[in-house]
């Protein structure tokens, strides 16, 4: 597209595993077309995880994050969301902010209170983006929740299509996958002010300077409020915030691996963090839980079947979840 041209690097295809990204859908190229309006001098690298509107893609975005990382990203967009709550997609995740890659998901377009990957692991670090409307009201199609990080306009947002959809080449669409792009924009403006600044820092100088909308401070319709680039920038330009110390779950691991009914599973969490957590907490779908801390004991259910695991953790700052899906035979 002639809007792309010279912001684009090389990038890469994670379902077929070569160099080529052309964009099936045109959801990618109208997301990039926004970052490349927003801020000019951005390079953009593609890296397709997604050859459908909707699929089990948990996989290959977590095979994209790590090579984007790997690959000398600074910062990843995610127009997208997973609902494969795994160990991989978790590890990758947090593969990429501990190499202080800024990570900036979209909150999704169901218009309730549903968590989804990556948005819904904001207390890592991960920037969750809300749409507005036009008139900044709260997109009544926006997923919301106390994870919300920030808002962003996703109302009618008209940007750059593939010519093979559209002789014009442009589209209006609305949705939080237009809404975050403008927040990466914003992020990476920052990160080009001061290279060193981690995920923490970039969120914090957003929900700083953020327009306070909705209710008196931090909301679940808009998190901090709406955007607000001059006054980030500016803020920047004082100093780099302190941020609370990290604090994520890595995996949680099962022992054995192989899980028949009826019987007993180790499961264990793993934690990076600066400080021990002050304490832990588990759940699961089927069986019981005996004991608590880092390591418990799973009384296996006496049915076959998927069943989940939801893990949380806590110190005096922040909270973190994970979850993992176990198959028992």
């Amino acid at each position: 597209h002639p809007l792309l041209q010279g912001h684009l690097v090389s990038g890469q295809n994670m379902l077929t595993d070569t160099s080529n990204t052309q964009d099936n859908i045109g959801h990618g190229t109208h997301v990039a077309g926004i970052i490349a309006q927003t801020a000019p001098l951005i390079k953009i690298m593609p890296v397709k995880v997604a050859d459908q509107a909707v699929g089990n893609f948990g996989h290959s975005i977590a095979k994209g994050i790590v090579w984007a990382t790997d690959h000398g990203a600074r910062l990843i967009n995610f127009s997208l969301t997973s609902r494969t709550q795994n160990n991989e997609l978790l590890e990758a995740i947090n593969y990429a902010l501990e190499r202080n890659v800024v990570l900036v998901a979209a909150m999704g377009n169901k218009g309730k209170n549903s968590a989804v990957i990556p948005a819904a692991c904001s207390a890592w670090g991960v920037i969750a983006v809300g749409a507005t409307q036009a008139d900044r009201g709260y997109w009544n199609d926006s997923n919301w929740g106390d994870w919300m990080t920030v808002t962003a306009p996703g109302f009618d947002i008209n940007s750059s299509i593939p010519l093979t959809q559209s002789s014009g080449g442009y589209k209006k669409m609305s949705g939080t996958s237009q809404a975050t792009p403008f927040v990466s924009a914003i992020s990476a403006l920052l990160l080009s002010q001061n290279p060193q600044l981690k995920p923490q820092q970039v969120k914090k100088l957003l929900e700083e300077s953020a327009e306070d909308l909705g209710k008196s401070g931090k909301d679940t319709n808009y998190g901090f409020g709406l955007i607000n680039p001059v006054k980030a920038l500016k803020l920047l330009a004082k100093g780099v915030p302190e941020t609370s110390d990290d604090l994520r779950i890595k995996n949680i691991s099962v022992n054995p691996f192989y899980i028949t009914v009826g019987t007993t599973a180790t499961l264990t969490l793993n934690v990076s963090n600066n400080e021990q957590p002050l304490g832990y907490g588990w759940k699961v779908t089927g069986g019981s839980i005996v004991g608590q801390g880092k390591t418990v004991q799973w009384q296996v259910p006496t049915q076959a079947g998927k069943y989940q695991i939801i893990a949380g953790v806590n110190n005096r700052k922040i909270k973190a979840y994970g979850m993992t899906s176990i198959i028992v035979y």
